[in-house]
């Protein structure tokens, strides 16, 4: 019950929030900025549609991504609305 309840609070027309802001216009995704680096020094940069920071680095990579530690190669997604925050991801690698 409490599924179907948080399934109808998220769906559209069914009382839940809707997609529009406070100021009537509807929600889109964000675009953030996606950058493939190496080191310090950026190849590529690219703005990529996607609700959330790895999301769009999976888009630009064509491959699950994971955060970064250490790595020589690596995406740097920077949101460029609201609060303009960075996230350092890598290409996950299979073991």
């Amino acid at each position: 019950m409490l599924f179907n309840m948080l399934l109808q609070w998220s769906l559209p027309g069914t009382g839940g929030p809707t997609p529009e802001a406070s100021s009537g216009e509807l929600q889109h995704p964000a675009m953030p900025n996606v950058e493939v680096m190496t080191g310090s020094s950026v190849v590529s940069s690219t703005m990529v549609m996607a609700k959330l920071p790895f999301k769009a680095a999976e888009a630009q990579a064509g491959q699950p991504v994971m955060f970064r530690r250490q790595e020589e190669n690596w995406l740097r997604v920077t949101e460029l609305k609201g609060e303009r925050r960075t996230f350092a991801y890598v290409i996950r690698q299979r073991l």
